[in-house]
């Protein structure tokens, strides 16, 4: 065995004789100390597997005899009811008083419901080992904090419906209304503040009008993701023969997201959560519809410039078809507008929108 193997081995027996005196903690005031004391041994303990891996490693590369180092396995799994019951315990503690008392805007209700329910799922196996161990100090501290978990677990659902993304004033005038009294966030407002005023009694309503404000702000998160996806689609002009003149090109693209958000806003304008943005959703649909009818027209216009132009660009065909020659040319000319006009702004949306395009088709 090397030196630093036999280093190895006498931190392994430090830890062993560290496990097994981590019963003597029996005091739930502690609670912070202890469970720095147990993240610092459990971090060690990891350390130490990782290690007795390196060092059979090597031996198997060398051709040595194993060491064995399966103690260390048993150390972990005697410890890890000690952790569980102790950190558990400081993040309980620690975010229960945070929840009630730090600002409401701060609140986080999906952790604190995941933290509850880790909390609860743990504690009941922490408190079964312990019990089967026949260890009633320990145990009291597991049963103890479960009891405080179980105590809060009702007001979860009253937190996720208070701070459901998406609350306006008009949510908070409408839970107002429902418990009877004024309720809105306000500078130094506390989770607290809602439990002494009872607000518990009113979860279901609470639950509603926050579901309420979920829906209203998908619909208002869609309309603003809609209108960001169009600032990226641009129309590609390209030049068209020696003419000094454009084509252009992005149809298809435009087209496709045309045609989704179409679908989208429709829908919308289906949904019962749509009253807060109904104008802005029939706004949003009108221009949509505009700019489908622009395309197209565009699209028309565009191949039929491509087909005469030219023919109208001989001498001849202009003397022997004046009249033909002469509608080509006010045609002509609004082309060269439109595309001016594009080249100096390709975003497809503002393009396709501008006051009196489609009549210039």
């Amino acid at each position: 065995m090397t030196r630093e193997q036999q280093e190895f081995s006498a931190t392994i027996t430090e830890l062993e004789n560290l496990v097994s005196q981590f019963q003597q903690y029996q005091d739930i005031n502690q609670f912070e100390e202890v469970s720095g004391m147990t993240r610092t041994i459990y971090a060690r303990l990891q350390g130490c597997v990782d290690k007795a891996k390196v060092f059979n490693n090597r031996e198997m590369l060398t051709a040595q005899p194993d060491t064995d180092y399966t103690q260390l396995g048993s150390m972990v799994k005697d410890f890890q009811p000690y952790y569980n019951l102790w950190t558990t315990t400081d993040v309980w503690r620690k975010s229960h008083k945070s929840w009630l008392h730090d600002p409401f805007e701060e609140l986080n209700a999906g952790l604190m419901e995941e933290t509850v329910d880790n909390s609860v799922k743990t504690m009941a196996q922490v408190i079964r080992f312990f019990r089967e161990k026949e260890m009633p100090g320990i145990l009291k501290i597991a049963e103890t904090v479960k009891g405080e978990v179980d105590d809060f677990k009702p007001f979860v659902p009253l937190a996720l419906a208070l701070r459901t993304e998406g609350m306006k004033d008009r949510h908070w005038s409408d839970i107002s209304d429902a418990v009877g009294f004024e309720v809105k966030p306000y500078d130094g407002f506390t989770f607290q503040e809602c439990l002494d005023n009872n607000m518990q009694k009113f979860t279901n309503e609470c639950s509603i009008i926050g579901e309420k404000a979920a829906k209203e702000y998908n619909i208002e998160c869609q309309l603003a993701k809609m209108k960001t996806d169009w600032e990226a689609i641009e129309f590609n002009l390209i030049p068209f023969k020696q003419t000094g003149c454009f084509t252009v090109t992005g149809f298809d693209d435009a087209m496709q997201v045309l045609d989704e958000h179409l679908v989208i806003t429709q829908t919308m304008g289906f949904s019962a959560f749509k009253k807060p943005f109904e104008e802005e959703i029939d706004a949003w649909y009108a221009d949509l519809q505009y700019v489908s009818e622009v395309i197209d027209e565009w699209i028309k216009c565009q191949g039929q410039w491509i087909y005469l132009q030219p023919i109208f660009d001989s001498p001849d065909i202009m003397k022997q078809l004046p009249s033909e020659n002469k509608k080509f040319k006010s045609v002509d000319k609004n082309w060269k507008e439109i595309i001016k006009d594009t080249k100096s702004n390709p975003q497809v949306l503002r393009s396709c929108t501008k006051e009196g395009l489609l009549e210039k088709f």
